[in-house]
């Protein structure tokens, strides 16, 4: 009874110091566009999960841009791979793509668009551009 008690312990122990680990390994990712076409209202996919309406910037987003940052679609992304799907008001997929976001660093590449990231400690600010 009590080494399987201990063996519980060191088991919640361990899961307890992953979760920590990895929830310090997260990234603060910043989603926004600057490509504009007045008649397409764009959602954002993340494993076929909606996440929210891209935002249009006429500039380009920085990290220094205190007043732009707030209003990008913002999301904390765990250390794993994610296809990124951005689909207009009718469904057509207009980028197609993937992030893999690792302990020291993200990672974008697309099939249809394109994803442009601009990492610095762990933030990340990732441009999505379409056709």
């Amino acid at each position: 009874m009590k080494t399987a008690l201990r063996c519980l312990c060191v088991l919640f122990t361990l899961s307890f110091l992953l979760a920590c680990n990895k929830e310090k390994n997260s990234y603060n990712v910043y989603f926004y566009t600057n490509k504009k076409d007045e008649y397409t209202h764009l959602k954002l996919y993340i494993n076929e999960k909606e996440k929210g309406d891209l935002p249009y910037f006429t500039t380009k987003l920085n990290f220094e841009n205190d007043t732009l940052m707030p209003r990008a679609l913002y999301l904390k992304m765990a250390p794993g791979n994610y296809p990124i799907i951005i689909k207009d008001q009718w469904g057509n997929v207009k980028l197609d793509g993937h992030i893999k976001v690792k302990r020291k660093s993200l990672v974008a590449s697309s099939v249809i668009g394109e994803l442009i990231t601009t990492t610095k400690d762990h933030d990340a600010i990732v441009e999505l551009n379409y056709n």
